[in-house]
């Protein structure tokens, strides 16, 4: 199989598919998208083998060919022949992964949860909350890659058992995404669109980070996944990064638990400035914060209007457009950062 340059996903793409909020808690990350139990209309295909995904025209994939050992993020160590052909990813984000570095051409198929990019919306869907192994299997994938935010390590016997080798991908931060986009890279014989992918990510950062600096101050802020039940996100997530690009300072880095339901209590007293989250933009986030949480009308954040919505597809993905998502908070919470800006 060979992919061709209109099958690559252009860097930094700030257009999501849409917005969709079934909050899933798994450890310290909070994940979109869950299974629905029902089945896709997109019925899955009897795909090609690995031989036949191969270039008919040339030899260029036998020539490059090897077996190669690697070590996930699980620490276990996979053989597997490589570049790899044909993978079937098992989260949002490792589909997003895969698009920006190898292309569309290079899945066998998506989750049921996939909004992104555009060009997936041909392929077979399966479902991965809980994993629908068999939908999986008959998609005949040559390597299923999984994220260690999202999918259970136990996943990794059952396709074991199958016959299929799993690698898990890290995205507790950016220094994982970026890791992530390198071993993809490494994976499919993409190592030099893996690496113009990581400049062009750091790059987009930098630019950010180099307007947000010149603030005084980070306002204090909190990230909300809906305005009803005030769930955010505990130390150790990407979450606190991705606001600090963007210049707010998060209430919840330091909280004790790692998936907090936050009181009335704790968001009156730390008074946040900005509230930021994945609300549905064609609603008044503020207004339905207040019927939710009538007390919080003494919040600057909420008495000031500074509630910020972000697509949930840039932020609820600890992957590639996170950057994006980091653009779209320090514009609503900054907006002076940007006036010259077309």
């Amino acid at each position: 199989m060979s992919l061709r340059s209109d099958h690559i996903v252009p860097l930094l793409p700030s257009h999501p598919a849409g917005a969709w909020l079934c909050a899933l808690l798994l450890g310290a990350a909070i994940w979109t998208g869950c299974g629905s139990g029902q089945k896709t209309d997109r019925a899955p295909r009897a795909d090609s083998t690995r031989a036949e995904r191969a270039p008919q025209s040339d030899s260029t994939w036998a020539a490059s060919a090897r077996d190669t050992t690697l070590t996930d993020a699980l620490g276990r160590e996979v053989t597997l022949r490589v570049p790899v052909l044909g993978l079937a990813p098992l989260a949002p984000s490792v589909t997003e992964t895969i698009a920006l570095v190898a292309g569309t051409k290079a899945l066998v198929g998506v989750t049921d949860a996939d909004t992104w990019p555009p060009a997936i919306a041909h392929l077979p869907t399966y479902q991965v909350l809980p994993v629908d192994f068999e939908q999986i299997a008959l998609l005949r994938p040559d390597l299923v890659l999984a994220s260690t935010q999202v999918n259970a390590p136990r996943d990794a016997r059952a396709f074991e058992a199958l016959g299929i080798p799993v690698i898990y991908l890290a995205g507790a931060n950016l220094e994982d995404v970026l890791g992530s986009v390198r071993l993809v890279g490494e994976l499919t014989g993409r190592t030099g669109r893996a690496r113009t992918v990581t400049d062009s990510l750091q790059a987009r950062l930098r630019a950010l980070t180099d307007k947000t600096r010149v603030l005084e101050s980070q306002p204090n802020a909190v990230f909300l996944i809906s305005t009803g039940t005030p769930w955010s996100f505990g130390p150790e997530s990407y979450m606190h990064e991705v606001m600090s690009w963007a210049g707010l300072a998060s209430i919840t880095r330091s909280f004790p638990n790692e998936a907090p339901v936050l009181t009335d209590e704790f968001l009156i007293e730390r008074a946040p400035e900005v509230i930021v989250g994945p609300f549905d933009s064609d609603v008044d986030a503020r207004a339905e914060i207040l019927a939710a949480h009538p007390l919080w009308r003494t919040v600057p954040a909420v008495h000031n209007g500074r509630v910020i919505s972000v697509p949930a597809d840039l932020v609820l993905r600890p992957g590639p457009r996170m950057i994006e998502g980091a653009w779209v908070m320090a514009r609503g919470a900054h907006p002076q950062l940007f006036e010259q800006q077309p």
